[in-house]
């Protein structure tokens, strides 16, 4: 980029990033560039557990948020229509695009492009989606669906001078955690789910991000570099690979009152992916977290373990059988031979505090022990109501007030209860939302906050 900056110093520079791409580490390339800009190609399949890919969608969204600093990023590929590459090319059904399109701008992207504009004649992709089939006239039910979306995001222009809010709980995705890994022989591998790069490391992050969504909050993702002392709650996915200056930052936050959550897998390894030595949690952390991690136990694909405790459950594939070195017990194994032995623990650290996870809970129980995180913590839900599982709140702010996005990323029509809220839609100050209604499968509202 050196000889770019000298002949165009004026003109902006980007790149088109992968998402969860497995080889690249995007937070080292965003720090070059002016303007983060993403591909995205979620494959909507119109199956029973859909809305998951849309919530891994919404994921890869927030992690371009935090490369941006907040600022707006640019959606710079999507398929307006089904891609030809997918191993089902099903279409997107009614609304499933606006839907993808909105679930950018409510995460605060600032422009939206496809691929492609035209179908071409011939090559490897004349059947990938386009704006232009090769019937060649705006009469598809494509285009007319892509014009639609054009008029109504030219009415959402003021966002793009807006951010998104800060949240209270920052999550750390990290490639060299995810990479020493997965070079590491013995850790369990597995098959990821949907249609995005992944693996243990990135599941265990997915699996935060959908239970912290489920919950309602909102979640900021950021690197291991990036300043997180400002949050109350920051969540380290099986943070394989943890530095000695890592550790201690990790360190000054809860001192100061911050609260960490950690997990299996955590501070196994150095920056040259050697073991750290005198026990894990490594580089210190056994200390913060107040347990020993003795061994680490890789399950079948089929096994799950019992949760019993004050978060009751199922959990999978890693279980780590650790001894507690002043965190107290709150959820134990029901089963397996070490039944009874510590499986979530919290302990305080200065003047904040630790909570870790030793095994991979499924949705339920991680649910549930985000919504205790919540009331312990008196932390702020986008839309504080229950809402129904797929069906997701997001805000974004703008010079006239705040806009929410309520999203139904189901198959089916869902019943919202408002209760004592009222909402105006943006675009129909008319039209009030309160109480229960209906909200159809796939739609997404924009409202008044």
């Amino acid at each position: 980029m050196a000889p770019l900056r000298e002949i165009t110093p004026a003109v902006p520079c980007t790149t088109n990033f992968m998402g969860t791409h497995e080889t690249t580490n995007y937070w080292q390339w965003a720090e070059h560039l002016d303007v983060i800009a993403n591909d995205l190609y979620p494959l909507p399949d119109d199956r029973e557990d859909t809305w998951r890919n849309a919530i891994r969608a919404d994921f890869i969204h927030s992690m371009m948020r935090g490369m941006s600093g907040g600022k707006p990023w640019m959606l710079l590929e999507c398929a307006p229509s089904s891609v030809n590459w997918g191993k089902i090319n099903k279409l997107k059904r009614p609304n499933v695009h606006r839907q993808e399109v909105l679930q950018a701008v409510a995460n605060g992207a600032g422009t939206v492009h496809y691929f492609q504009w035209r179908k071409s004649r011939g090559g490897f992709e004349k059947y990938h989606g386009a704006v232009v089939d090769h019937e060649g006239s705006n009469r598809s039910r494509v285009f007319q669906d892509c014009a639609a979306i054009g008029a109504e995001l030219k009415t959402l222009q003021q966002l793009v001078a807006g951010e998104c809010p800060m949240a209270e709980v920052a999550l750390l995705y990290d490639w060299e955690s995810r990479w020493a890994l997965n070079l590491s022989c013995g850790p369990k591998k597995i098959k990821g789910q949907g249609p995005f790069p992944t693996d243990l490391y990135t599941e265990t992050s997915f699996d935060h991000y959908q239970a912290l969504t489920a919950a309602g909050l909102a979640v900021d993702i950021l690197s291991t570099k990036s300043d997180f002392s400002a949050y109350k709650i920051l969540i380290l996915p099986a943070l394989y690979l943890v530095t000695d200056a890592l550790a201690q930052r990790i360190r000054d936050f809860v001192q100061a009152g911050g609260h960490v959550v950690g997990t299996y897998l955590s501070a196994y390894v150095d920056a040259s992916n050697r073991c750290h030595l005198k026990g894990f949690p490594g580089a210190g952390l056994r200390e913060v977290f107040g347990v020993w991690n003795e061994e680490l136990d890789n399950l079948h694909d089929e096994t799950r373990i019992l949760v019993e405790g004050s978060i009751n459950g199922q959990a999978r594939d890693i279980v780590e059988r650790i001894h507690l070195e002043g965190a107290e017990s709150h959820a134990q194994a029901g089963t397996e031979f070490y039944v009874g032995q510590s499986l979530i623990t919290e302990h305080t650290f200065g003047n904040g505090s630790t909570a870790y996870l030793a095994t991979r809970l499924e949705l339920p129980a991680l649910k549930a022990f985000y919504e205790r995180i919540i009331k312990r913590y008196d932390l702020r839900r986008s839309l504080e109501l229950d809402l129904p599982e797929g069906v997701v709140f997001r805000k974004r702010e703008t010079a006239n007030g705040t806009l929410g996005f309520l999203f139904n990323y189901g198959r089916n029509t869902m019943i919202i209860d408002l209760r004592n809220q009222n909402f105006k839609k943006f675009g129909d100050a008319q039209t009030v939302l309160s109480g229960k209604f209906e909200l159809a499968a796939y739609a997404s509202l924009i409202l008044w906050l």
